[in-house]
């Protein structure tokens, strides 16, 4: 059983550690485990933030066919009549707590949801596990907020995609989700508990924390769950809060890259240069060839010339020589 719970739990002793220091001893695991080359990457690089931008802009089930969040299938209720029945005395403050996690659980809910588009994978248990503290660290929180930024800051830290938007998207459905009330929240439920029975040993979750929220949630008022809503309406988390220094690295990512952008604009100019200098210098050598192949040409011509002249000249004082003669023989 120990070695189960180790595959399921970050926490290593839960029996000798009090909900403070698992607060304390998650939010140092998280510093240690953020990769910031991960999320620059997902924030820099265009393949991927095209992949992120259809995420976003995926609509859940419970966006397009609201109408079926209020009634429950045959399987489901199937699976809600092996839950059976039982009561839960809680106080208020037990209960402000109870819900609290229940947001956490149907955040990570959510994140798998929109990052699957709706088609749960095998390792949709494990990321429902992995980001909601509730189940991995067996925390729980005073606030929304503090809810909030455990679940954005292990967004960030372990699945496949960690992009800020994504997180703001996924909180806007756990809200929508809530003010559509508890049926539409069990439906959720019923589903995390479907995936961690075929995922061992995450089927111990569903001891300790999902069967009790899907009996439990049923007999929450439905004014207490809007009042949820409502509140998670009103909460705002700015990148600061989560403590990763995001706005530093992503203010440094961009004055690379437009470092990067000046380097090869102005590598593009050099190697224009260079081609125009080239074609220059090749057009300067062939005005050249043909400069001097034409002074050849005109040397070659007044050669010639001189020779025809010369030979005119010889020929002149041929015949005058013979006229000389003529008169001689005359006399």
């Amino acid at each position: 059983m120990k070695d189960e719970f180790s595959e399921v739990l970050d926490i290593t002793d839960p029996d000798h550690t009090c909900i403070k220091d698992r607060c304390h001893l998650s939010w140092k695991q998280e510093q240690d485990d953020f990769d910031e080359d991960q999320y620059l990457a997902d924030l820099m690089i265009p393949e991927q933030q095209e992949v992120i931008q259809a995420l976003i802009q995926y609509t859940p089930c419970w966006k397009t066919n609201p109408d079926d969040r209020t009634q429950v299938s045959a399987s489901e209720q199937e699976i809600m009549k092996q839950l059976g029945n039982r009561e839960y005395l809680l106080g208020s403050q037990e209960k402000c707590a109870a819900l609290l996690s229940l947001v956490n659980i149907l955040y990570a809910y959510c994140y798998d949801v929109r990052t699957t588009q709706g088609e749960h994978t095998v390792e949709s248990a494990w990321t429902i596990n992995k980001l909601s503290s509730t189940l991995c660290w067996l925390q729980s929180f005073t606030s929304l907020k503090q809810v909030l930024i455990s679940n954005m800051r292990r967004s960030l830290c372990y699945p496949l995609y960690r992009e800020w938007r994504l997180n703001c998207a996924v909180q806007d459905d756990v809200r929508i989700i809530l003010s559509q009330g508890k049926r539409s929240i069990l439906k959720c439920l019923l589903s995390i508990h479907t995936m961690f029975n075929n995922s061992e040993p995450r089927y111990l979750l569903n001891q300790l924390y999902i069967v009790d929220y899907c009996i439990w949630i049923q007999q929450v008022s439905d004014k207490r769950i809007q009042n949820l809503a409502d509140a998670l309406n009103e909460v705002t988390i700015s990148k600061s809060d989560l403590r990763f220094d995001l706005e530093e690295l992503e203010t440094a990512a961009h004055i690379v890259q437009e470092e990067e952008m000046e380097r090869a604009l102005c590598n593009h100019v050099s190697t224009l240069v260079l081609c125009s200098n080239s074609e220059q210098s090749d057009s300067s050598s062939s005005s050249s060839s043909s400069s001097s192949s034409d002074e050849s040409s005109d040397s070659d011509d007044e050669s010639d010339s001189l020779s025809s002249s010369d030979e005119e000249d010889k020929t002149h004082t041929k015949m005058q020589s013979l006229d000389s003669d003529d008169t001689v023989d005359s006399d």
